[in-house]
């Protein structure tokens, strides 16, 4: 139980590694195009702040981590080495992806984004977002990984919906909050009712999607458990 256990797990963070190293790809190229129109248009500096801190960070972090492990990005390599460039992808996607959500929030306050920067930035990090999202059920990678971890990751998942929630609340009600250079008490509710009206809907989708991504990775197991039973009574008919 054990090993299948170890395995399962492995199967996934492989998996998951992957589709984050595409994610980097994808963000990576859109994040050069998006830079390159603004430049074009002579766009003032501020509003590509996030594509050149997702340049420089990202590309920093990679070629450290490959000169570490002496691995050239555009060579064929065995499959550990291949693994372990595909891990530092997965990375650098994820600080893209991070860059880019708190470079939205500590931006946008201050006027030097505007609305169809958020909506580009949106879908950049959006469309992979969801498209790794639907895989990973699909496929049985998003899983809770157990009983016992199905409470911390519960727990965790309420925590990190809560902050995501009042980033969400904030993000999109604090003009309500203060605005003509009077603040407004009142922008407290809007704040609150914005968290809410995205927070509990998200809390409760996620755990349908791990649920059913649970559902998925039984499913695959049962079936290489039974394609693994057929292939060694072969296996035993044909030595007897």
């Amino acid at each position: 139980m054990k090993k299948s256990k170890k395995i399962r797990d492995e199967r996934i963070e492989k998996a998951s590694n992957k589709l984050s190293a595409y994610m980097y790809i994808y963000m990576l190229i859109t994040l050069m195009v998006l830079f390159a129109i603004k430049l074009v248009k002579g766009i003032s500096p501020e509003r590509y702040i996030i594509e050149i801190l997702c340049f420089t960070i990202s590309c920093i972090y990679m070629i450290i981590s490959l000169s570490k492990y002496s691995i050239k990005l555009f060579t064929k390599y065995d499959d550990e080495l291949k693994e372990i460039k595909t891990k530092i992808l997965s990375k650098c996607g994820m600080i893209c992806f991070w860059i880019i959500i708190l470079g939205e929030f500590v931006l946008l306050f201050p006027g030097y984004l505007q609305t169809i920067d958020i909506l580009f930035y949106a879908l950049i990090w959006g469309i992979p977002a969801l498209c790794i999202t639907f895989y990973s059920i699909k496929h049985g990678l998003l899983i809770w990984g157990g009983t016992k971890r199905k409470a911390s990751g519960k727990n965790d998942l309420a925590i990190r919906t809560s902050i995501g929630a009042i980033f969400y609340g904030i993000l999109m009600g604090g003009s309500k909050l203060y605005s003509a250079g009077t603040f407004h008490a009142s922008g407290f509710i809007w704040i609150i009712g914005l968290a809410l009206g995205w927070g509990l809907p998200f809390y409760f989708i996620f755990n349908l999607f791990v649920n059913q991504g649970e559902k998925n990775a039984d499913r695959q197991v049962k079936e290489a458990e039974r394609e693994a039973g057929i292939i060694h009574e072969k296996q035993a008919n044909e030595n007897s």
